[in-house]
């Protein structure tokens, strides 16, 4: 673990935990299907622009493999999570949306060892106290289509983080991060008529003509989506899925402060409990058990 990779963990973290809060912002105003839409335009543009050189070079080396492997690697990380993130925001609180995605790690561990078909005694401690919390935040809140919704997107971003450490692409790191946003964008955009009506969808129009929700898309489709991004890849790429999952540690927090703060979302005592039991369950998976792995790896040799 490199000083730069511990830094831009920290800085993850801090784009995460002011997401949802703008999100939600923007969200109530024009629906969460506008609102993804104007943030991957945005981000694809963003990308395009600051990237340009390398993607214009990526092209002579792109051929039909390749793109298929960014492709599937795009589709639970850029596509499905962010869209789903969105559309659970529109039906629940910020805080519930916060606390039950960060089960993430708990849902990678499970993917991690269901792969190794061996079992870690750690891990499976992290997911007792992962679902003990999670039961207290259910039996505490009605359960609705948002916080079904904000799981489905936990278990998709796990399957995501292991996905693009297992896949390998040979495309250099900016241009490929730019292909993956395209395809979102392209998915975003081929969805986007199945909402024609309802409150999942306003004009997107307003997205960009409405101040409040225009200074959230652009914090959200430059920030939130081009440069978290760019961090999350390359820490996978240069660390490990576990190790990109360490902002999940500290992001939720920011959220909840924030959603407390200036949402008047306040957490009753029993969602306060769940999300310290979720809390310490990546603390584990995350923290101490690669702690304890490389203590035994080091004593075997």
């Amino acid at each position: 673990m490199t000083k730069s990779s511990l830094w831009l963990t920290m800085l993850m973290a801090l784009i995460w935990g002011t997401s949802f809060p703008v999100s939600k912002i923007a969200i109530n105003v024009i629906g969460p299907y506008a609102f993804r839409m104007a943030g991957s335009l945005v981000s694809c543009g963003i990308i395009f622009l600051i990237f340009n050189k390398s993607i214009r070079e990526s092209l002579k080396t792109l051929n039909f493999d390749e793109f298929l492997r960014i492709a599937i690697i795009a589709v639970p990380n850029v596509f499905l999570v962010p869209t789903l993130n969105s559309i659970a925001l529109h039906f629940t609180s910020v805080t519930n949306a916060t606390i039950l995605v960060y089960t993430m790690p708990c849902f990678t561990s499970i993917i991690l060892m269901g792969l190794a078909r061996k079992l870690n005694l750690l891990s499976l401690f992290s997911l007792l106290l992962c679902f003990s919390g999670i039961f207290l935040i259910l039996k505490e809140v009605h359960v609705g289509l948002g916080e079904i919704v904000i799981l489905c997107s936990a278990i998709f971003w796990a399957i995501g983080a292991v996905v693009s450490q297992k896949i390998v692409t040979v495309t250099p790191f900016k241009a490929k991060l730019f292909w993956q946003i395209l395809v979102s964008t392209i998915l975003v955009s081929i969805t986007y008529p199945f909402f024609q009506s309802g409150p999942l969808l306003q004009p997107l129009v307003t997205a960009f003509t409405n101040t409040e929700c225009l200074l959230c898309v652009l914090y959200l489709g430059i920030v939130g989506n081009a440069l978290v991004y760019f961090i999350w890849f390359y820490l996978i790429q240069n660390e490990s899925a576990e190790f990109a999952s360490y902002a999940t540690l500290l992001s939720p927090v920011i959220t909840v402060i924030i959603a407390s703060t200036f949402l008047n979302e306040q957490p009753t005592s029993k969602q306060v409990i769940g999300f310290s039991l979720i809390l310490m369950s990546a603390l584990l998976v995350n923290v101490i058990k690669p702690y304890v792995t490389t203590k035994l790896e080091k004593k075997v040799r």
